[in-house]
């Protein structure tokens, strides 16, 4: 590990006014709520947050009588610790071993770009000592869970956590998706999200520990996966921009916050690998290395990284590299006929976070005669009497999250999709609240709905979408995420802790 580097109080002091991580908010919102009522729900998303974070606990214990390891196959051994069996029900007599089972998995090693799920060997029962045996286990790594056969539900698991990242929803357990492994997935986008909240509450620990695994997952290039495992490590090889571009502010604001440069190392990688995606003729970054489009919103991303870690470490080359980009999204991706941004370059859809993100860094580079096009357009996404309601329907499915207020928002696409969804996309809601915040607008008609829907949530989450779209390509859930309520945290505590408006 590299040595850290602690700045004194004055440095600390100057970094923050160059970074401009929490210095320029004023603490006034336009809303009927008490600051005490803002900070409760502050405190709500950030601890849900944190519980994101903390290793999945289940009920009941198991463990193999050996170290069984990837290379080996044949018979596999283990047991169940009987005694948290019967402590996971209130009424130990409840509990009949015949209702359980060991489930014996193997994992082979991943392919590049192909996620691969654990392949199940074989079914056992649980002795009436808590023992178990398979007969035969094919090489790769070795995983027994134990499973309520009645309902699916997985109560135990031999597998431990190996990288501290943040799941990125939070999944019920009778909800159908629960099997497909999506309750353990990290995205590096809401990993990035993670980190800034946490370093703007000022939580060393838990933003170190996320940014101390990414340390391990950076590629050689500089680049990451686009998704993670919690137990195993990269799920989703893709590597795309704008993600990346976000965790490399989020390196940036977190040594600003604590004033460590131990990952500032991560930053420089990140900035590398983005400069070998930069068109020199436009000056825009493309989406990857295995695309051939432009995208506004991951311009947007690029932008804001470029330019704070430029302040954060006097090198010229970033500047320039954002000044670049600053003309593209300007000359590239606005549409001057229709007074709103692109979805990308020749790429004429409507996109909700293109214009609200768009207006955003309008205002940062000081364009206001277009900040105000922007935000009226993104009145055509508004999306008003939503309804969150129970459903037992698998396409609709939603057992755990509803409210009887109406509901309004903002939906995430318009014109040159086919069919978009007419839903309340929280994480983009949330967008445009921080927008309006920062032009001291009135935001109290979104307050409501997006409070209503955090308590939806005993624990204080929001969740992604009032209704799920799991039709493709549109997929969206009902299921606290980490991107909203990142968002709803680090707006409500400074809106202008993402990106600020210097000029």
């Amino acid at each position: 590990m590299r040595a850290r580097f602690v700045w004194g109080m004055f440095g600390l002091l100057v970094l923050g006014c160059v970074i401009g991580f929490s210095s320029s908010w004023d603490g006034s919102v336009r809303s009927s709520y008490s600051e005490a009522e803002l900070e409760e729900r502050r405190e709500l998303a950030l601890s849900w947050l944190a519980r994101q974070l903390d290793p999945i606990v289940y009920p009941v214990q198991i463990e193999f009588i050996d170290r069984y390891d990837v290379d080996y196959s044949g018979r596999i051994e283990g047991r169940v610790a009987l005694e948290s069996l019967f402590a996971s029900k209130e009424d130990s007599a409840e509990v009949n071993l015949a209702d359980y089972e060991v489930w014996i998995y193997s994992l082979a090693s991943k392919q590049a770009l192909e996620p691969v799920l654990p392949e199940l060997q074989e079914k056992l029962s649980i002795r009436q000592d808590g023992t178990f045996e398979s007969g035969w286990s094919a090489k790769g790594k070795k995983i027994a869970r134990v499973v309520e056969k009645k309902s699916g539900l997985m109560v135990g698991t031999t597998e431990v956590t190996l990288y501290p990242l943040i799941r990125s929803y939070f999944v019920p357990t009778d909800d159908p998706m629960s099997r497909t492994g999506i309750a353990r997935r990290s995205w590096l986008y809401d990993n990035a999200l993670a980190v800034i909240s946490f370093s703007l509450a000022a939580d060393q620990e838990r933003a170190e520990s996320i940014l101390k695994s990414l340390e391990k997952l950076q590629n050689a290039d500089g680049s990451f996966g686009f998704a993670f495992d919690v137990y195993d490590g990269v799920l989703d090889e893709t590597k795309r921009s704008g993600s990346i571009a976000w965790m490399g502010d989020a390196v940036v604001k977190y040594e600003a916050a604590f004033g460590d440069s131990s990952y500032r190392h991560m930053a420089e990688a990140i900035a590398a690998f983005l400069y070998t995606q930069q068109n020199p003729e436009t000056g825009s970054i493309k989406g990857g290395p295995d695309t051939d489009w432009y995208s506004t919103e991951h311009n947007i991303d690029a932008y804001f990284f470029f330019r704070d870690f430029a302040s954060l470490t006097g090198e010229n080359q970033y500047a320039e590299i954002a000044k670049d980009i600053k003309q593209a999204l300007l000359q590239h991706h606005w549409n001057e006929d229709e007074e709103r941004f692109n979805q990308g370059i020749d790429d004429l859809a409507e996109a909700l976070d293109a214009n609200s993100w768009g207006a955003i860094f309008l205002q940062a580079i000081g364009r206001e005669d277009l900040v105000e096009l922007a935000i009226n357009y993104i009145d055509t996404f508004k999306v008003e009497n939503a309804t969150m309601l129970s459903s037992s329907n698998l396409s609709t499915y939603n057992r755990a999250y509803s409210t009887n207020h109406p509901l309004m928002g903002y939906k995430p696409y318009g014109k040159g999709y086919d069919q978009p969804p007419s839903i309340v996309w929280t994480e983009g809601t949330w967008g445009v609240i921080n927008l309006l915040m920062r032009e001291n607008q009135p935001v109290d008609d979104l307050l409501h709905s997006m409070f209503a829907m955090q308590e939806a949530d005993p624990f204080g989450g929001i969740v992604y979408s009032n209704e799920r779209i799991a039709e493709t390509p549109y997929q969206f859930y009902v299921w606290p995420a980490v991107a909203s309520t990142a968002w709803q945290y680090i707006t409500l505590e400074n809106p202008r802790a993402i990106w600020d408006d210097k000029k």
